[in-house]
């Protein structure tokens, strides 16, 4: 690299980091708008003569700076000529968001737009769950179950819509831009 050109771009890398980390007043702004971020996923698909449906949503949303919960249900059903067999799943999710890292990947799961909500360590989530499993009108199982898994997910319907809630909650959680 020729001598001169080094530090003209040693400024500009240096000039990347130039950034200023979200105040108060913008992390209370972006934990008010994260409410409004959700909305129904819902997906469908034939294959074989089978019929796949899915439906994840969010509801009850709680942002503060000390907890973040939500209730989500997540609905699977596979139907075909001879039987339909569901999976219905229950959650309450609670969050210490000061235990969370800043780190929110992109994720694509179950065919829908996602995000992911990791704890910096283990503990920071709180997962009550109701499974129920149906064959037509019969439950044949049903459960409940706590866990503390090392994350959540949120879904959308959109990469749009999850990356500017990605956004939001980077800014939430006090973190730089990226």
């Amino acid at each position: 690299m020729p001598k001169l050109l080094f530090p003209v771009l040693c400024a500009v890398v240096a000039g990347c980091g130039n950034y200023s980390l979200p105040t108060e007043a913008e992390q209370a702004t972006a934990i008010a708008a994260l409410p409004g971020q959700f909305a129904p996923v819902s997906r469908s698909d034939r294959v074989e003569g089978q019929a796949l449906t899915f439906r994840w949503a969010l509801s009850e949303p709680n942002f503060s700076p000390e907890e973040w919960s939500w209730q989500e249900v997540e609905v699977t059903v596979e139907a075909g000529a001879a039987m339909t067999e569901a999976v219905t799943i229950r959650r309450s999710v609670s969050i210490d968001p000061a235990a969370l890292s800043s780190d929110v990947p992109a994720s694509f799961s179950r065919g829908a737009w996602g995000l992911v909500l990791r704890c910096a360590e283990l503990g920071c989530v709180t997962v009550e769950e109701h499974i129920e499993i149906r064959e037509g009108d019969t439950v044949v199982e049903a459960r409940e179950q706590t866990r503390r898994p090392r994350g959540a997910e949120w879904l959308f319907d959109t990469y749009e819509l999850r990356d500017e809630t990605t956004v939001l909650v980077r800014r939430a959680l006090g973190a730089p831009p990226r």
